[in-house]
């Protein structure tokens, strides 16, 4: 008996980047090593290291990788404990009312200091 896993894709609808850096080398191209990041926006990327040649295996293992972190973790959501805007704006103005004025402090006066003229160094 063989079973159809439906499941959503946790990537569908994000903008995804897949950056891939080539160390320099002297060895024939499909050799090269390569490094592989896949990320979203916010997320750690998911890396995967290989031969260039390897590179369509890479991409798919690194998605994989990259969409099952994000399936598994959980869902942000709001804060149920933030206070509304007005709440916000209401605890501001009591707290201004509320606090004492500090005295205002004199601007310190700067002394002007003398321009050099003719300089010597002997």
């Amino acid at each position: 008996m063989s079973t159809v896993l439906n499941a959503d894709d946790p990537l569908a609808g994000q903008e995804v980047m897949i950056t891939l850096t080539l160390p320099a080398s002297d060895q024939p191209r499909e050799a090269r090593l390569a490094l592989l990041s896949v990320g979203v926006a916010q997320r750690l990327p998911v890396m995967q290291s290989g031969r260039l040649e390897e590179l369509p295996a890479l991409i798919t293992q690194a998605w994989t990788a990259l969409g099952l972190r994000l399936a598994q973790e959980p869902a942000a959501q709001p804060a149920a404990s933030a206070p509304p805007d007005e709440a916000v704006e209401t605890v501001l103005a009591e707290e201004v009312v509320e606090a004492d004025p500090a005295p205002p402090t004199p601007a310190p006066t700067a002394v002007p200091k003398p321009q050099a003229g003719n300089l010597s160094l002997f």
